[in-house]
């Protein structure tokens, strides 16, 4: 199964559990709304997801810098006074 079928069969089976949820609570009255919303609530939480990872990944980036820049300074600063 490939990248992207993979993701359509998660959004898929997303969707089918948010219309069952929407038809169960908000759309008791017109369960067919919940096809219409579903799949909008469904791309949306997957945006959500993929834009917490990322913030997350950027966040984590550059706080793996800082111990970067932190540890080369320290073996320079060991280097250089190994060398007095």
């Amino acid at each position: 199964m490939n990248i992207g079928g993979s993701i359509a069969y998660a959004i898929n089976i997303l969707q089918n559990i948010i219309k069952t949820l929407l038809e169960e609570t908000l759309f008791k009255q017109n369960p067919e709304l919940a096809e219409q919303y579903s799949g909008a609530f469904s791309i949306l939480i997957l945006l959500t997801a993929l834009y917490l990872l990322l913030v997350f990944a950027s966040s984590l980036k550059k706080v793996i810098g800082y111990i970067l820049l932190f540890g080369w300074g320290l073996l320079i600063l060991s280097l250089i006074l190994s060398k007095l």
